[in-house]
């Protein structure tokens, strides 16, 4: 089993393969690193003179030659092997196409990418695309302190028994198992659009059915934690109350990886590079 680490020619991404390498070597898993060299996307379409068009590719094909060395340095910094290819095209395109022409790839490390003229993140159109685990990081992290987002009640035990082969991989580390509860206030504006009445206001009712709730959701949480303790690996429950995005961005500062599954929620944490993340 094999991680696959996506390179451009930026420095961030380079922080984003040692990384991956560091991951590598607490699963034992191996490496390898894919650069797309972007140079076919400047067709006679978007390039008008020849001239300027063969320029370009040369540039970019001296960029990928350097890329590649430069990858080749830091995995021996890193004291790994890594295996290198090169592509040539639209990166999401080539990216997607290789992982199905591979199957030995299990997890995908990327840097935060933003969108392009071209095309949209290129990490989230993988992310859109495929149901492998991505690591998405700017950073050179560590992987000792982690939390664990705990979202859709239906699926809780599905995500928590997907990530437990990983936690076991990485022991020793630390677990948080986290949970945002929206406060009353939020959950009156909800309610409020929802049902459009403007001036709805907290009744009893409402406070012994968000107390219902709010213990239903705590039940969830601590089922999730006798999971994975279950699994032997130790982890405590957390819950935090707000707004969602806030809190988790809050949280996920204190600890090394954050780790959730492609919810709603994803693509609002994409555009905050300064998480670091495994989407699962």
């Amino acid at each position: 089993m094999k991680i696959l680490s996506t390179i451009d020619d930026a420095e961030i991404s380079i922080n984003t393969f040692k990384s991956a390498c560091k991951l590598a070597k607490r699963l034992r898993y191996g490496i390898a690193a894919i650069h797309v060299d972007r140079g076919q996307e400047y067709s006679s379409e978007f390039i008008e003179w020849g001239r300027i068009q063969d320029k370009i590719v040369k540039e970019l094909q001296d960029i990928s030659k350097e890329v590649a060395v430069r990858i080749k340095d830091t995995a021996k910094n890193c004291m790994v092997q890594a295996d290198v290819f090169l592509a040539g095209g639209l990166p999401a395109t080539e990216i997607l196409n290789f992982l199905n022409d591979n199957g030995i790839y299990k997890i995908i490390s990327m840097g935060h990418s933003s969108k392009t003229i071209i095309e949209q993140s290129v990490t989230k159109t993988i992310l859109n695309n495929t149901s492998i685990p991505i690591l998405v990081t700017n950073c050179e992290i560590e992987f000792d302190d982690i939390v664990l987002y705990i979202d859709d009640p239906k699926t809780v035990e599905q995500t928590v028994k997907s990530i437990i082969p990983l936690l076991k991989s990485l022991k020793p580390v630390s677990v948080t198992a986290l949970m945002i509860m929206p406060d009353s206030q939020i959950l009156l504006n909800e309610y409020k659009n929802i049902a459009e009445i403007p001036y709805f206001k907290e009744t009893p009712d409402f406070k012994r059915d968000l107390v219902i709730w709010q213990a239903n959701q705590r039940k969830v949480l601590d089922d999730a934690v006798t999971l994975l303790s279950n699994a032997g690996i130790p982890a405590q429950a957390l819950v935090r109350y707000g707004d969602t995005f806030n809190e988790i961005k809050s949280e996920a500062s204190k600890h090394d990886l954050l780790i959730l599954t492609r919810n709603n929620i994803a693509s609002v944490c994409l555009t905050n590079q300064s998480l670091n993340l495994l989407f699962i």
